[in-house]
């Protein structure tokens, strides 16, 4: 909507080097974002995780929102090459189908800001 023109401000949105051609990001930021993962109490006591890496390294399944924006360091723990995600990423198309999948054991971690997760379950 910033890019047609149909909103004059837009919350949450990630500074990206595409977006600065139609969108103006102060300075300072006005929101800034703390990325939790969530998962389920088995996961949690089952591998006792401290970083993106553990994931990684215990091979567990991680859902994202297709079209949201990642760290870069998310990506380089989860390389994708232009058509295709990492096989340890599960893509859906918004949070809460990302919830049901972690509540259906489908997925085992799903990293989202902590606000809007807690808002969406």
């Amino acid at each position: 909507m910033l890019q047609d023109g149909e909103a004059d401000l837009g919350l949450s949105v990630s500074n990206k080097l595409d977006r600065k051609k139609y969108v103006y990001f102060p300075e300072n930021s006005v929101w800034s974002a703390d990325f939790y993962f969530f998962a389920t109490k088995e996961t949690k006591e089952k591998y006792h995780l401290s970083s993106i890496e553990d994931a990684r390294k215990n091979k567990l399944k991680v859902g994202i929102v297709r079209g949201n924006s990642y760290h870069e360091s998310f990506w380089k723990v989860f390389p994708r090459d232009e058509n295709n995600y990492n096989n340890q990423l599960s893509p859906t198309a918004n949070a809460l189908m990302n919830f049901r999948k972690l509540s259906k054991g489908r997925i085992d971690l799903f990293p989202i800001p902590k606000t809007i997760g807690l808002f969406t379950i």
